[in-house]
């Protein structure tokens, strides 16, 4: 599906004739811009609009640019839109710091891995770095305001909304009563604690200048001290390359700098579900595949930060579901997984594995309650429920055992009577190795995950 590029000048050539005379600098357009692709022309103004390719208010673009194709599913794209509604709100419009032009950059982005030409996206900088413009920006807002914001007709045959409908699961297991159990499973496990991002920055000693690491950490700042809506998204696909090359750049003992960056850019939504529909999630599979080839020489500051970035993976329902179909990913975390469990000097450690296989076991859950169809593959769920078991035989750690048992619990919960999970659970007998373990739990969850899913729950399938 072929994705365009809608530009137009708001200033309809006032701005090519009269931006050297009042700003001291030659201005080309005031440009406003759009997403085409299936037919429809996607814009941010009015919060994010559609409308049928070239019937906007705006009138007929000044140029149209075919920025790439997209093999992405109709399906998925609009349910990256709709995750940009809380973003992309109409008061959270603004002509010189949050307009159309950083809508359009972001959607490019996650469509075809290309940006808007920086003559588009930086206009308003170039605008304000003028005298006058910083005297006339009160005044080219309000005029410009009726423009970027008029409403538009909704459009019934554009497809705005994720067209999902919950099936109505018919398995046995609907009829146990495990409420805490399933009340875990609407929200995944992130690491969001953002540490002095000075030192942080320091520890990548050269890497630091480079323009792209700069950029990631103004974006971080912004997310953090004034939320998603303010935060400009940096370039992904360059952010994407430097962290790809940074195992070859920076020694064990320092790479968790880069690793850390990522995790904390990973808690938007924008950022995680990019890099998990990126081409063959080229930079997820690297960073992971290097620090699993480390193995025990792997520091404990990146094994502790691969740990949490990987539970980052998940911020949205989206990035989760897609992370879980890619084969490659799901191999690298299983190993990630697996290695950490087996930590015995480091609980937190076996707590952060612990809470990365609920996340997985969380999605898959999710897509299987609400779709009819588990996103991980049968040998994968094999894999991890042998994991998990063999860990909760071993850990003493009330917090890891909690995250095992709910793992455990998501992965067995309305799993296909005839696959692998339900009968590995009868040939280890993860009721009793349950049930052992209750004592550790504070809140119950360990006990109705043996009792009732699992004592229950396998005699009458």
């Amino acid at each position: 599906m072929e994705v365009e590029l809608y530009v137009y000048d708001l200033s309809q050539g006032l701005a090519r004739q009269f931006s050297m005379q009042f700003l001291g600098t030659q201005i080309d357009a005031i440009y406003h811009t759009s997403i085409v692709f299936d037919g429809i022309e996607y814009f941010f103004g009015q919060g994010i609009q559609h409308c049928p390719a070239g019937t906007s208010h705006h009138g007929k673009p000044m140029d149209v640019r075919l920025l790439g194709k997209t093999s992405l599913a109709m399906d998925v794209i609009v349910e990256y839109l709709e995750s940009l509604k809380t973003i992309y709100t109409a008061e959270s419009y603004d002509l010189f710091l949050r307009n159309c032009n950083n809508f359009s950059n972001d959607l490019a982005m996650f469509l075809v891995s290309k940006e808007l030409p920086s003559t588009i996206t930086g206009l308003p900088r170039t605008v304000l770095e003028t005298p006058f413009g910083r005297m006339l920006q009160p005044q080219i807002d309000r005029a410009l305001r009726p423009v970027t914001q008029a409403p538009i007709p909704v459009q019934p045959n554009a497809r705005t909304k994720v067209s999902n409908p919950v099936k109505t699961l018919s398995h046995p297991h609907t009829r146990l009563q495990v409420p805490k159990l399933l009340s875990t499973a609407s929200k995944p496990i992130t690491y969001t604690k953002v540490p002095p991002l000075d030192k942080l920055v320091a520890k990548l000693d050269k890497e630091a200048q480079f323009p792209i690491v700069d950029a990631v950490v103004q974006f971080i700042k912004a997310s953090h001290d004034t939320g998603p809506q303010q935060a400009r998204t940096p370039s992904l696909p360059k952010f994407g390359a430097w962290l790809r090359s940074s195992p070859k750049t920076l020694p064990p003992d320092k790479l968790f700098a880069a690793y850390d960056l990522f995790r904390l850019a990973l808690a938007d939504q924008r950022i995680s579900a990019f890099f998990a529909e990126e081409e063959s999630a080229a930079t997820i599979v690297e960073l992971l595949k290097h620090f699993n080839q480390l193995g025990i020489a792997a520091p404990y500051n990146l094994r502790i930060v691969t740990l949490q970035t990987a539970c980052n993976l998940f911020s949205s329902p989206l990035a989760s579901q897609e992370i879980c179909r890619r084969l490659p990913v799901v191999k690298e975390l299983m190993n990630l997984i697996s290695t950490s469990l087996r930590d015995e000097e480091r609980e937190n450690v076996r707590i952060a594995a612990a809470s990365l296989s609920f996340n997985i076991s969380t999605a898959n859950h999710r897509a299987r309650i609400q779709k009819g169809e588990d996103v991980l593959e049968d040998n994968e769920e094999v894999e991890m429920l042998a994991l998990v078991l063999e860990a909760f035989r071993r850990d003493e750690s009330k917090e890891a055992c909690k995250g095992l048992a709910l793992t455990l619990g998501l992965l067995v919960y309305c799993a296909p009577v005839d696959g692998g999970v339900l009968e590995l659970c009868k040939v280890m007998d993860a009721t009793k190795t349950v049930s052992d373990k209750e004592i550790l739990s504070e809140d119950g969850v360990t006990r109705e995950v043996a009792k009732e899913l699992l004592g229950k729950g396998l005699e009458i399938l």
